[in-house]
């Protein structure tokens, strides 16, 4: 084959060729649990007996699909519990407030909270102010104020506004008073610009566009429940015993709430708003799971059937007359699973698509891999190589993180040929490259040179994807703590020997360093078969055995 046939990526080349049980309850026992797809946690509640008082009062409505806080009468887009690094935080749709040019008076109210335990969050939205050289001030039901000053850099300027903002561009932004319960707005126009304006609360999030009168934005709400209330005061008193769940009224950031927020612990998941409502109970695995698609072995935490694996990025279809296992969250065969040992980590061997230049019959030179954001795999370091085979060519991969790796290949003749199967130097027409540590995914740009174009290859490569479990999942803390009185296990998340969670285990050597994993691996210690993912799976003390003459 000529150095002119072909400029081709081969990606990520092997060196080697849910067990989900009952959802913890969130809402009351015999209370609903959501409203179209928005959960509803307790104290929040939907029906009589069902929330704490009337602030926390769901009406779900338009056929049980829409949520409203029925005593402000805004939807609601979200609810969240607090942990020991995010706020509890509930996000609503607001109206936007106009200026009198667009039919409005222009002092319209926005919503007032006083008198509840919700906050308008101060870290979480921004005040955003539409149009040309106009003051906008926000009245707090409070003392404080606050509001910007837009400016238009031309007398003709034409509002239309793509999401930027600046002092300079028909837009103004500024932050918010700490625990900012209500508001009004007053609009002041400058230089003899009239016409509409637009003041809004919004999601720091959210990008808007070419906004109109009458819409509603995604605004944060951060809420807790009163400390002076005997509920409150229960709550409190049980996070001081040796219950595992943690109640303060400190912000994430140390800044001072006007109410409590409570949490459960890291080992736990459950609703810290209900007494008793942090759990860590393991989930129950089915007894007829299939441990096998065509010539593969499928461990837990993968399976095929529901309740046979951990959650939807184990979960595995077999397809082909039951010959072929898929990883159905990313549409790739599995060749192989393989569970940890004390020296190797766990491995997934998938069949990955070859990524091809814009000189094959399909493909725009920038083709995408596979996205693993989100789960507990990454491409390992140690077992691939990033491989491109074509004459003098660049490319460079970039990964859904910072990291940028690629390599350059080189041709010694101008009749050269070369073949996927040959050594690679960089001076045959083929050249590697390492990949960085914990790689979740990545785009290509190919950069030819020379002249050198033209592609006739399509293929698949065996790629090997390290795998565990999150380290603060509720299955896996649960196996953490049966390690207490369980030695036929140990679960790690660095390569080399250490302490983690305050259980002593046994980790392993990594070639000299002590990289930390996305993830934690558990394996059955010397001595000991199964699977450390299961709960009691380790079985059979081999050397207690051998000692006994048994």
């Amino acid at each position: 084959m000529s150095t002119s046939v072909f400029q081709i990526l081969l990606l990520l080349v092997s060196l080697k060729l849910q067990a989900s049980g009952a959802a913890l309850g969130l809402a009351k026992p015999n209370c609903p649990e959501t409203c179209g797809n928005v959960t509803i946690p307790f104290p929040f509640g939907i029906g009589a007996g069902c929330f704490f008082e009337e602030w926390y009062q769901i009406v779900c409505k338009q056929n049980n699909m829409v949520p409203i806080l029925k005593k402000i009468g805004l939807r609601v887009l979200n609810i969240s519990l607090p942990d020991v690094d995010v706020d509890g935080i509930i996000n609503i749709s607001l109206p936007i407030i106009y200026s009198k040019g667009c039919g409005g008076d222009g002092h319209a109210a926005g919503v007032s909270l006083k008198g509840s335990q919700f906050v308008f969050s101060q870290k979480r939205n921004v005040f955003t102010l539409v149009g040309c050289n106009t003051l906008a001030i926000v009245d707090t039901t409070k003392s404080a104020f606050a509001g910007c000053r837009s400016r238009c850099a031309a007398p003709n300027t034409s509002i239309s506004w793509n999401g930027n903002c600046s002092r300079r561009d028909d837009c103004c932004q500024t932050r918010l008073p700490l625990n900012l319960q209500g508001f009004r707005v007053d609009f002041k126009e400058e230089s003899g610009h009239q016409g509409c304006k637009y003041a809004f609360l919004r999601s720091d999030f959210t990008a808007l566009y070419d906004l109109k009168v009458n819409e509603t934005v995604p605004v944060v709400l951060e809420w807790g429940i009163a400390n002076d209330t005997n509920y409150g005061r229960e709550l409190i008193r049980q996070s001081k015993t040796y219950y595992p769940s943690v109640c303060s009224t400190r912000n994430v950031d140390n800044s001072e709430m006007l109410f409590t927020q409570c949490y459960c612990t890291w080992e736990y998941g459950g609703n810290p708003y209900l007494m008793e409502g942090c759990k860590g109970d393991a989930p129950q695995l089915r007894s007829d799971c299939a441990e096998t698609c065509g010539s593969v072995t499928i461990p837990f935490p993968f399976g095929i059937r529901a309740g046979c694996f951990l959650d939807d990025w184990y979960q595995i279809v077999c397809e082909q007359n039951h010959t072929v296992p898929i990883l159905k969250k990313i549409r790739l065969q599995v060749l192989n699973i393989s569970l940890p040992d004390k020296d190797v980590d766990g491995m997934i061997n998938v069949s990955l698509p070859v990524i091809y230049s814009n000189a094959c019959r399909r493909g725009d030179g920038r083709g995408a891999t596979v996205s693993l954001k989100g789960s507990q795999f990454v491409f390992s370091k140690k077992r691939n190589i990033f491989t491109v085979v074509g004459c003098n060519t660049l490319v460079t991969a970039n990964s859904t993180k910072s990291d940028v790796f690629g390599c350059q290949s080189k041709c010694a003749g101008t009749n050269f040929t070369i073949s996927k199967y040959s050594a690679c130097s960089g001076e045959d027409g083929c050249c590697q490259s390492s990949l960085p540590l914990n790689l979740q995914g990545f785009g290509v740009d190919f950069k030819e040179e020379d002249g050198h174009e033209g592609c006739k290859l399509n293929d698949t490569v065996p790629v090997v994807l390290e795998w565990g479990i999150a380290s603060n999942n509720k299955y896996a803390l649960d196996l953490i703590r049966q390690k207490y009185d369980d030695e036929s296990f140990s679960c790690t998340r660095v390569k080399s020997s250490a302490y983690a969670y305050g259980v002593r285990a046994r980790y392993r050597g990594y070639s000299g360093n002590s990289d930390e994993m996305l993830f934690m691996q558990c394996y059955c210690r010397w001595g000991y078969r199964g699977n450390a993912y299961v709960v009691k799976g380790c079985k059979g003390n081999i050397f207690h055995a051998i000692t006994l003459g048994i």
